[in-house]
């Protein structure tokens, strides 16, 4: 218990780390109306939320983001005792899953319609538990928090472009390891890269960035997601819940898709090169290999993402609507017949 009370100060501190580089235009998603602290989890959304803010991508201008009565993207109350011959799944993951898009059109409730407009006898609930600036301690420490639900699939939605390091800095932070003090010039070119683009930085080149300067720490992200994915799973395991990893590539895992000059920019300040921007999708690999050696569903997104086009916000490069679609009918395709299997189980 004592290390579950000791994550809420580590997160929060982590949280005004990120903050202090962000641009105020990037600040709507992350404020601290809408995240809480949580003594399991690390933080949380309030409850009962709405921000809304301009987007000029999106089709309506805006994006309107709402919580329900459990902190959930939803515009329906999440009941905690789970009804009778539902299905229920809970997906965590960090801003690409919480959605930078209305709550309809998230991944999460695109899933939910569907499964139950398949008509199949069983119903399913799928559970928005996407939070931003989430990492791997987060996503184990979402499922403890949420075990009174009585999810029957738990699906982590892993970012590859920014998880590897958020795993690190949350170890860091809980000192069970030391990552090399980093020199002043080594922030002052970050700042200077999100000056020129936030989002390429905060998407990818902060992580790219990081490893290219201390490649040496490489083999120890990964241990570290592996870690917190294998607890979890063991949790799942122990409560009778199926459990799942989906990884999620970033914009620039697609090599044919445009770096405007601005990008490239940023890039160039902070000094990486194609092969180092290249190297996540290694690292990537190497993590679902060994989830998949240690008998963990893997689902690769990247392999249903085509080339990648139109599938990004270009203001940041979230998950933009059809980024959304794209990743819904990946994971119908993928996990139909688990869902399908634990409504089945139900009905005998």
């Amino acid at each position: 218990m004592k290390k579950l009370l000791i994550l809420p100060a580590v997160l929060a501190f982590a949280i005004l780390a990120f903050f202090y580089f962000q641009p105020k235009s990037f600040r709507p998603f992350y404020d601290d109306a809408y995240f809480m602290k949580d003594e399991v989890a690390g933080h949380v959304h309030r409850p009962d939320v709405t921000r809304e803010f301009v987007w000029p991508e999106h089709e309506a201008g805006v994006i309107r983001m709402v919580t329900n009565n459990l902190g959930f993207r939803s515009d329906e109350d999440t009941r905690v005792r789970k009804a009778d011959g539902v299905v229920r799944v809970l997906v965590t993951g960090d801003s690409h899953t919480d959605g930078l898009v209305e709550n309809h059109e998230t991944f999460c409730a695109l899933l939910e319609k569907g499964l139950n407009d398949a008509g199949e006898t069983a119903a399913f609930e799928v559970i928005n538990g996407g939070t931003g600036i989430y990492g791997p301690y987060n996503y184990r420490g979402m499922l403890s928090g949420s075990l009174h639900l009585n999810p029957d699939l738990f699906l982590v939605v892993f970012y590859s472009g920014n998880d590897f390091l958020d795993g690190l800095r949350t170890s860091s932070l809980r000192r069970t390891i030391r990552i090399p003090r980093r020199p002043r010039s080594y922030y002052s070119k970050i700042k200077e890269a999100n000056r020129l683009h936030h989002g390429s930085v905060w998407q990818a080149f902060n992580q790219d960035y990081f490893f290219a300067n201390y490649p040496e720490w490489k083999e120890e992200a990964v241990s570290t997601a592996v870690e917190q994915m294998l607890s979890a799973k063991a949790i799942c395991d122990s409560s009778g819940i199926s459990f799942a990893v989906a990884t999620l590539p970033r914009y620039y895992d697609f090599p044919n898709l445009p770096v405007p000059a601005e990008e490239t920019a940023a890039a160039r300040v902070l000094g990486l090169t194609r092969d180092e921007i290249a190297s996540t999708r290694l690292l990537t690999q190497s993590f679902e290999k060994r989830l998949r050696g240690e008998g963990v569903r893997v689902i690769d997104l990247s392999a249903g993402m085509d080339s990648g086009e139109g599938l990004y916000w270009q203001e940041d490069h979230h998950l933009n609507v059809a980024g959304h679609e794209a990743v819904a009918a990946i994971l119908y395709d993928e996990l139909r017949e688990v869902i399908l299997t634990a409504g089945a189980a139900l009905r005998r």
